[in-house]
């Protein structure tokens, strides 16, 4: 099978994403709003061929928890938090200076991603420590 044709369940999934832009999803969110219509194998086949052919980023949580995936627009880069997974975007703009450095040894891919603790968790974290 061709992965670039638009079959009715893929036409399916890129409308949800579209409707869905800006939103980090995991398969299994797609699968619980779309279950009546299309089943998992078929989401997976889908998602893998769409992240495939750049139509949407596919974003590594920790080890073994899986992956975020969302519409690609633009250029994005990405925050993980390593504690409660979430994902936080922000521009190029914001970190201009580091790439044109990095540009200089490296072939920058559309999709930078760091690791860390979120603010939200840190202070959950300090909470802990001071009780």
């Amino acid at each position: 099978m061709n992965n670039k044709k638009l079959t009715k369940q893929k036409s399916i999934i890129i409308e949800y994403l579209e409707k869905n832009k800006g939103k980090y999803l995991k398969v299994q969110d797609i699968f619980y709003d779309l279950h009546q219509e299309i089943g998992m194998t078929t989401i997976y086949r889908i998602v893998n061929s769409l992240v495939e052919e750049h139509k949407i980023s596919k974003i590594p949580l920790k080890e073994g928890q899986g992956f975020h995936y969302i519409y690609r627009s633009d250029e994005k880069y990405y925050c993980i938090c390593e504690k409660c997974n979430n994902v936080f975007q922000f521009e190029k703009s914001q970190i201009t200076q580091m790439l044109s450095s990095l540009k200089n040894e490296f072939e920058i891919n559309n999709n930078i991603i760091f690791y860390g603790i979120c603010k939200k968790c840190q202070n959950r974290e300090n909470i802990k420590k001071n009780l």
